[in-house]
């Protein structure tokens, strides 16, 4: 069993690996082929979207077969978050994140630095070398949450204006029989819906300021307000779209 540093690297068994990360976290699994670039919607896996070919998101446990993966596919990149929006990471227990292999046979530990503000962590990589597979310790943070990571992996994000309070003012909708709508239930996650593009990602960037606004694309997210627990975009506050050719 090997203990892991950042930028430490290990060789995985042949066969599918799991990786866990006890807590109150999310883990997303991001796709890539040798440019780093996402080639699909299926390239995403999280929690409202927990599978893709050769991986597989169940509760705190990604499994990751690299014989499965799409064509193309050279890489695995595993993200953790809080699993209460706007939490930062500094303020959750510490991640640790456990590799087993086939059998169950534990094969890396890895516990990055303790983040401060951050709300998304880039983990580890699978990515392949030659015949073979090998992980790599990550550890790098974002304090932009999921759609900083988007963005770098080639996905444009914005708000989700369904999301947004209607600009009337007015009494809210009555279900027949003059009954008001049932509320949403407790604990359930809004949608995150993505959709690649194809250009080449920027390097994963820490405490990268949003981006400024261009005209005819779409609306950067807003700068993170004083408050550190604010700083992530609400989970399911985020919908991403192809560009204007």
């Amino acid at each position: 069993m090997n203990e892991l540093v950042a930028g430490g690297n290990v060789p995985l068994p042949d066969g599918a690996v799991t990786l866990r990360v006890p807590g109150p976290f999310d883990l997303s699994v991001i796709v890539t082929g040798d440019s780093g670039k996402v080639a699909g919607d299926g390239d995403f896996v999280f929690y409202n979207q927990p599978a893709t070919s050769g991986a597989r998101l169940q509760g705190d446990t990604v499994t990751v077969d690299g014989r499965r993966l799409r064509p193309g596919a050279s890489r695995v990149t595993v993200a953790v978050s809080p699993a209460e929006p706007g939490t930062p990471l500094g303020r959750l227990p510490a991640i640790a994140l456990q590799v087993h292999g086939p059998g169950g046979l534990l094969v890396a530990r890895f516990t990055p630095p303790r983040p401060d503000r951050e709300t998304v962590l880039l983990l580890a990589e699978i990515y392949r070398r030659g015949p073979g597979w090998k992980l790599r310790a990550l550890g790098q943070g974002y304090a932009d949450g999921l759609a900083g990571v988007a963005r770098d992996f080639g996905v444009d994000v914005a708000e989700d204006e369904a999301t947004q309070p209607p600009a009337a003012a007015g009494p809210p909708p009555r279900a027949p029989g003059g009954r008001p709508p049932a509320p949403p239930a407790a604990g359930r996650r809004p949608p995150l819906l993505v959709r690649p593009r194809l250009c080449a990602p920027h390097p994963p960037v820490i405490h990268r300021p949003p981006e400024p606004a261009r005209p005819g694309s779409i609306r950067p997210l807003r700068p993170p307000p004083t408050d550190s627990s604010a700083w992530s975009t609400p989970r399911g506050r985020l919908r991403a779209r192809l560009p204007s050719p």
